[in-house]
């Protein structure tokens, strides 16, 4: 229910943090902050400042009572909502002051004042789905059921993904002994929310009345699972409300948000801690990851670049923006990452990879080889080098340099089949060894059956003149990729010599 009352604000939350001057625009954006990030006393601070330089700040008004509303002062949050109503200039935000009263009222168990200031907010705003939503909640709580439906199948007609009013109506039609209904509307509720606990809940208790004890069973469990996650995360609110400065334990929160999976709300205790400490690198490197996980490659730009900043040795952080602007094909940004971390450490294997593999997409392939050559004189057991040696000296026809390396592979693992894939090509290439490159595609063939490594024994046989196995196992790796066109010319190349050794 917490994103429900936080719904009339969160169209005025700007997605950057600033640590700006002190203009009114920038006490206002802080104070959004401070409440998208559950820091109510906070945000009271920055929105009384506002308003004791500027008491006709009709927004700075609704938002101070939307601070004290959240922050549990209601009395308080009361009284700053019924002033904005009372302010002419303020009509365009009467809609969404007399909703939050109405949340208040329904906390308070005021729910005669409640239906009628929710009547006041449907009548000023119609289209908006959360005042329907709230008068539907009213109604369930004064037994008005029948009602109640109807007002949440209103709001699901304005916002077809509002996901707690498919939770009502699921609520209500089990009530009724509806259970068909009912399993539908949890079922599209979880599709819409699948964190909410009470929807596998209740799915659970209907099948129990159907019968059903391995769906009793199945949603129970995912129940227990979703429960000890909420259980764990009031534990740990509980302990951020009697430790408000110990970061940490919101460092922990955040963690456990971010392992169950639910990436907004860890990014929210990221948001909060760095708003309570702008220079805690950490809190930036795990609001990046957190940003990552989501797609959000912009936002995580910024977070990385801010741990660079503030974390002189930090390696981590060149490496994940070298990762983001790779993955966009913005090479030439992301080399001087890679440089960097190679300055940092010099010992660390993994930016010699990033930087290799950039030079291989830009073409650069002399200094790919540089690259693999650095790597390999670090970690003489880095397989993945001698094999990307290996392709790439056969690139520039340097055979006996890509034999050795794929040699080196093959000291490295003995069970490598890409190693001996590639020197069985080779030796049918250059067609020497006949019977060695035979050896050495079977055991790549052994190792795994791919169709890769079936296409490449298939090809040794043919070079051998072996026409009969070559098709046999050709064929064998059409089976497992049959839209592959090369293998398809591979078979036509081997089909047109034996006709015409007919």
């Amino acid at each position: 229910m917490k994103r429900k009352l936080l719904f009339t604000c969160t169209l005025l939350i700007f997605a950057s943090i600033l640590f700006g001057s002190s203009s009114p625009e920038n006490h206002q954006q802080r104070g959004l902050h401070y409440i998208r990030a559950g820091l109510y006393n906070q945000a009271q601070q920055e929105f009384q400042r506002i308003l004791s330089a500027n008491p006709d700040d009709i927004e700075s008004y609704y938002q101070l009572g939307k601070a004290y509303q959240l922050g549990n002062m209601l009395d308080r949050a009361i009284n700053i909502y019924h002033q904005v109503l009372q302010r002419e200039t303020a009509k365009s935000l009467h809609g969404l002051t007399y909703l939050s009263l109405t949340e208040i009222y329904v906390k308070q168990g005021d729910f005669k004042s409640a239906e009628a200031s929710v009547q006041q907010a449907i009548r000023l705003n119609p289209q908006m789905a959360q005042t329907h939503y709230q008068l539907g909640n009213v109604y369930v709580h004064r037994n008005r059921l029948d009602l109640a439906k109807i007002k949440f199948s209103e709001s699901i007609k304005l916002d077809p993904d509002f996901a707690e009013a498919y939770q009502w109506l699921g609520r209500i039609a089990l009530m009724q002994n509806q259970l068909e209904e009912s399993t539908g509307y949890y079922m599209k509720a979880i599709a819409l929310n699948p964190d909410d606990a009470s929807s596998y809940y209740n799915l659970a208790k209907i099948h129990r009345l159907k019968g059903d004890s391995i769906h009793v069973t199945k949603y129970l469990e995912k129940f227990k699972k979703i429960k000890s996650y909420q259980d764990e995360v009031y534990r740990y609110k509980k302990s951020v409300d009697e430790n408000p400065a110990d970061l940490f334990i919101r460092m922990d929160l955040a963690s456990i948000h971010f392992d169950n999976n639910n990436i907004n709300e860890a990014l929210n205790v990221y948001r909060s801690i760095i708003l309570l400490d702008p220079t805690m690198a950490s809190a930036y490197d795990k609001l990046g990851k957190a940003y990552m996980e989501q797609g959000g490659f912009q936002e995580a730009i910024d977070a990385f670049e801010k741990v660079v900043e503030l974390d002189q040795n930090a390696v981590e952080p060149y490496l994940r923006l070298a990762w983001i602007y790779s993955n966009r094909r913005m090479f030439d940004q992301a080399e001087p990452y890679l440089q960097a971390a190679i300055q940092k450490s010099p010992d660390l294997t993994l930016p010699y990879h990033g930087l290799a593999e950039i030079y291989v997409q830009q073409g650069k392939l002399e200094k790919a080889i540089e690259t693999y050559h650095q790597l390999t004189k670090i970690d003489q057991d880095d397989l993945d080098a001698w094999l990307e040696l290996g392709n790439l000296q056969i690139h520039f026809k340097k055979i006996n340099a890509a034999i050795y390396a794929f040699q080196q592979a093959l000291k490295t693992n003995s069970n490598c089949d890409q190693a001996y894939q590639g020197i069985a090509r080779i030796y049918a290439n250059q067609e020497v060894y006949p019977d060695l490159a035979e050896t050495f595609a079977a055991k790549a063939v052994k190792i795994d059956p791919s169709a890769s490594n079936l296409s490449t024994f298939s090809y040794v046989y043919f070079k051998n003149g072996k026409y009969g196995k070559a098709k046999e196992l050709i064929l064998r790796a059409i089976d497992i990729e049959p839209k592959n066109q090369a293998y398809q010319t591979q078979l036509q190349d081997i089909q047109n010599v034996r006709q015409n050794e007919q």
